[in-house]
């Protein structure tokens, strides 16, 4: 695999591992929850290794939930649950992401090896509903496009769940199936679709760690999140052995910009990591650097730069002593954030705007945010040659094939584009070309594909056109931006600044 290859897939760099041996279960598989699934099996200890795969899945944790499913394998080779497991660890509906090769060659073993007659209805039912997820799709629909492979795995959890509504997993992962289609957090009647069952699963077991963990997935928007209250206090107890569980209470806690909750929740997960790290001898690159970004993040909306710089100075440091696509990946989006958000003036904005970093040849979600970034702080000093020189590298990448970039990611790059447009034609003074390249880009955040959470669009679109028509005199129209963007990013201190600036005058 080249190094270009595994840029692009860096997206699930934090979950998916090559090295997947170095990786039985962290703390023996214990506090990870709960869930219970009749599988057909004489092999006691292959069936506990399958049902903590389970729950390895349910809280994305998929290099341990692999090795748990090959360990049940070894211990029963006609274990035809085991290999399910590996298909269903091969998909991230949630993040669009997928490694098809992975439950292609998990399926053909189970073919050679498992007799599939021998299984109950609801076994064959799930392997079934799950090959369709790594079918060929020449069309390469987006997953919430009808007839999508994860359309059709949605359709096939429905008839599974008509014929078995007292099985409790079955619900759990139909639900999973809705989220998998919906259009990001912002697609309300989707999400609600998928809490339905969820909440289901939750009074019956509380403790059940896919329910909590997509739970706070389906809610993760200002206007839902009080669905997620549930979730949101107890699955970083109920499955405290998982990283990513640690992380996830931080999106609930986003859309309160509860500031001190998130970077208190991602310290948290990023030390375990870093604990699990160590007594398993994995690399660097397993550590909870996702949940980094966040802290440096909900710092910069506290104001607090000096802490913000020190800990993102920090992912430098540990990026230097191990550059890897997966460090770089969360240090660009962490070092776009940092720019935009510091003031002009601030000295520790000038020690990052100093420290730079070496751009890839793959254009990801990334690379988009730095460029953006980078030409946006040329704009604020009016240097109008590095805006342009900012608008042509971006102009270069955007010549490359989009479609192997998740949804998500792919359209934050389109209105990332339009944004530095933007900024081309304000620093040059053509207002009303501004004016109507803003608009458009505020219209395509509207409509974007976005998982919550910390911004793609490092500057979100509505709230820089409220920055323009705020310095065009035009109050009563930024404000109405100004809402549009706290309605996605909630606390921004962007908009509190400009706007402190309007009331001072």
């Amino acid at each position: 695999m080249t190094i270009l290859t595994v840029f692009c897939q860096v997206s699930f760099a934090a979950h998916y591992h090559d090295d997947v041996a170095a990786y039985p279960p962290w703390k023996s598989g214990r506090d990870l929850g709960e869930l219970s699934l009749t599988v057909t099996t004489d092999n006691a200890e292959a069936r506990d290794y399958f049902l903590t795969g389970l729950k390895l899945v349910h809280t994305y944790e998929f290099p341990e939930a692999m090795w748990c499913f090959k360990e049940a394998q070894k211990l029963d080779p006609g274990f035809a649950m085991a290999y399910w497991g590996e298909m269903v660890a091969s998909q991230m509906l949630v993040w669009n992401t997928k490694v098809p090769e992975q439950a292609r060659n998990a399926y053909e073993r189970l073919q050679e090896h498992a007799d599939v007659n021998s299984l109950s209805e609801l076994e064959k039912g799930l392997i079934k509903a799950t090959q369709v997820l790594f079918a060929e799709d020449p069309e390469h629909r987006d997953p919430f496009e009808k007839g999508s492979s994860v359309w059709k795995f949605r359709r096939s959890m429905a008839e599974l769940h008509k014929r078995h509504p007292e099985s409790m997993e079955i619900r759990v992962w139909y639900g999973y199936s809705i989220l998998g289609t919906r259009r990001g957090s912002r697609d309300f009647s989707t999400n609600l679709a998928a809490v339905l069952h969820f909440r289901e699963v939750l009074e019956d077991n509380p403790r059940h760690p896919g329910a909590l963990h997509y739970m706070l997935h389906a809610t993760e928007n200002p206007r839902q999140s009080y669905l997620g209250v549930q979730a949101a206090t107890t699955l970083g107890d109920v499955a405290s052995a998982s990283i990513h569980a640690l992380h996830m209470p931080a999106h609930y806690y986003y859309t309160l910009a509860d500031w001190d909750k998130v970077v208190d929740i991602n310290v948290k997960a990023w030390l375990e990591s870093k604990i699990r790290a160590e007594e398993r001898g994995l690399s660097e690159d397993s550590a909870e650097f996702h949940g980094f970004g966040w802290i440096v993040y909900a710092l910069l909306q506290q104001g607090k730069e000096r802490e913000a710089r020190q800990k993102l100075m920090r992912l430098y440091r540990l990026y230097e002593r191990g550059p890897s696509p997966n460090k770089l990946k969360y240090l660009l989006f962490a070092r776009a954030g940092f720019l935009v958000d510091t003031p002009v003036d601030s000295e520790e904005r000038k020690a990052i705007i100093a420290a730079s970093l070496p751009h890839p040849e793959q254009l990801t979600a990334a690379l988009a945010a730095d460029i953006f970034a980078n030409a946006y702080v040329a704009f604020q000093s009016g240097d109008e040659a590095r805006v342009q020189e900012g608008l042509a590298e971006y102009k270069h990448y955007m010549k490359q094939d989009l479609r192997q970039i998740a949804p998500p990611e792919r359209d934050a790059i389109r209105v990332l584009f339009h944004l530095l447009k933007g900024l081309k034609s304000w620093v040059t003074g053509d207002l009303r070309d501004t004016d109507s390249i803003l608009a458009e880009a505020s219209r395509m955040e509207d409509r974007m594909v976005h998982e919550h959470g910390i911004p793609l669009v490092v500057k979100p679109a509505n709230e820089l056109y409220g920055d323009f028509l705020l310095q065009q005199g035009k109050q009563a129209r930024a404000v109405t931006h100004y809402q549009r963007a706290l309605e996605y990013h909630p606390g921004r201190i962007a908009i509190f600044r400009a706007w402190t600036k309007v009331s001072d005058k």
